[in-house]
């Protein structure tokens, strides 16, 4: 295996891409399931998408449909609550009108299963979400699952506009050990090294993701069109 090796550049361009996309009206926002388990990020997020909803920069609020006893295996919470805690946080905030996709336990999941239904609803764009450190690795997952596919949508990222980087947090690892830290140092590490990872083509235990590069290239053509 030839391991991927980050360009600093094209990691600031990438970033940079990602956190300050441009607010194009789309069909459909996805919320991805939680990074780190913080109940008020989560919900800024959903109030976020359904506020887009409200405007009319967007259309329905879709979320991952992996239910609430499935995000807690052995009793160990996934990041991610779970579609029912997350239901009942959108119908707080007025939204009943919300969509989800298959049950996905992994970022590629989730990618693949949103392309799914956006083909079955007939969309042409949508606006993907999640917490700051998390929205670079979504959409290089996105951007993979788009070529594998053959698929023409346009995909946008959206996130918080604030966060407090300082604040320690808690990720549950499906078949791993939890771990804790800042999202700024320990969980920004652990998105780098998944970076790296996961551009692997040739392994047989994970879906891969796209390269910096082609997440750049990806980000031009969109913009060109």
């Amino acid at each position: 295996m030839t391991v991927y090796s980050i360009d600093p550049l094209n990691y600031a361009r990438a970033q940079l891409l990602v956190l300050l996309d441009r607010r194009e009206k789309t069909d459909a926002v996805f919320v991805h399931g939680s990074p780190a388990a913080n109940d008020e990020i989560d919900t800024e997020l959903l109030r976020t998408a359904v506020q887009m909803s409200r405007v009319g920069e967007t259309g329905c609020v879709v979320i991952n449909g992996l239910s609430d006893a499935e995000c807690w295996p052995n009793g160990q919470r996934l990041a991610y609550p779970g579609s029912g805690t997350w239901g009942r946080v959108l119908y707080d905030l007025g939204c009943e009108d919300f969509l989800m996709i298959q049950p996905s336990k992994y970022t590629a999941t989730e990618s693949a299963n949103l392309i799914k239904l956006a083909e079955e609803n007939g969309w042409e764009s949508l606006t993907i979400m999640s917490y700051p450190h998390h929205i670079l690795r979504c959409m290089l997952q996105m951007v993979f699952c788009l070529e594998r596919a053959s698929s023409k949508l346009k995909v946008y990222t959206r996130t918080l506009a604030t966060i407090n980087w300082q604040m320690i947090a808690t990720k549950g690892v499906l078949n791993g050990t939890p771990f804790s830290g800042t999202l700024i140092d320990v969980h920004m590490r652990e998105e780098f090294d998944r970076v790296i990872r996961y551009a692997d083509r040739d392994s047989a235990t994970f879906t891969p993701h796209a390269t910096l590069e082609e997440l750049i290239e990806y980000f031009r053509t969109r913009d060109s069109l």
